[in-house]
């Protein structure tokens, strides 16, 4: 059985491939699974080796809001947020979140996973989905690989 998700936002070009043939040179395995971006127990792994980066949601109005590339972004002036009651709600207006340059993924609550203070946080969320753009972008994925 193959499951692909409603909101998926990037698949690598062996992905599918990858997957199967784990699963046929690995039968003593129940499943395989993808790299997934945004689950909690995947994103503690992500923390844990240091994948995650942090971004701060902009505070100004922009339209400059349909690039995926973060390094043309400018850096966040937020350098850190000790908890979600300190992390400055995102604007209501279209906006990009930004690398918080300089900064540690200590540094802003998504340290603890994608469940910032005991509760789903959607900004947590946010950061995943930016740091997969910036690991694409920078090529620092191994997308080919086995395991």
């Amino acid at each position: 059985m193959l499951s692909i998700d409603d909101d998926i936002v990037f698949i690598s070009d062996n992905a599918i491939a990858n997957l199967v043939a784990y699963k046929v040179n690995h039968p003593e395995h129940l499943f395989a699974s993808a790299n997934v971006v945004n689950h909690p127990r995947i994103q503690k792994l992500h923390n844990q080796y240091g994948a995650a980066l942090p971004f701060a949601p902009e505070q100004s109005p922009t339209d400059q809001t349909i690039d995926w590339r973060v390094n043309n972004l400018p850096t966040s002036d937020v350098e850190e947020v000790p908890d979600m009651a300190e992390w400055r709600q995102p604007p209501r207006y279209k906006h990009r979140w930004l690398p918080m340059r300089g900064a540690k993924i200590d540094d802003c609550p998504m340290r603890s996973g994608l469940h910032c203070s005991n509760q789903p946080q959607w900004q947590c969320a946010a950061i995943a989905h930016y740091t997969l753009f910036q690991h694409l972008e920078n090529r620092t994925l191994s997308l080919d690989k086995e395991g």
